[in-house]
């Protein structure tokens, strides 16, 4: 009897021993988890900042692109369809080009 009664304690012994290793072995894999989805989560954001970037980047190329390209129309626009003489012409275009750059024709 005292043998069965020892085989039990060993038995509940292994068991507990048995799920504290795994337990163990959860909150490992637990962490590891959360580690790798922190590293995938700042890969992502840092991809989604790269491209966001990039596009900005194109934006603004665009749009200096189209600015210069609508200026380069009006100063071919105004210089066909003005007949004035050369120091007048030079003098209209320069002032069309520093409106269009926004800069201040008082100063």
């Amino acid at each position: 009897m005292q043998d069965v009664i020892h085989q039990v304690m060993e038995a509940e012994n292994e068991a507990k021993q048995i799920l504290q290793e795994a337990r163990t072995e959860a909150e490992r894999l637990l962490s590891e988890a959360r580690r790798q989805a922190r590293a995938n989560d700042e890969q992502a954001r840092t991809e989604v900042r790269r491209t966001a970037d990039e596009l900005i980047e194109n934006a603004v190329k665009a749009a200096e692109d189209k600015k210069a390209a609508q200026l380069a129309r009006a100063v071919q626009e105004m210089e066909s369809s003005v007949l004035i003489d050369d120091q007048l012409r030079r003098f209209a275009v320069a002032a069309v080009v520093d409106c269009v750059a926004g800069k201040n024709q008082t100063g």
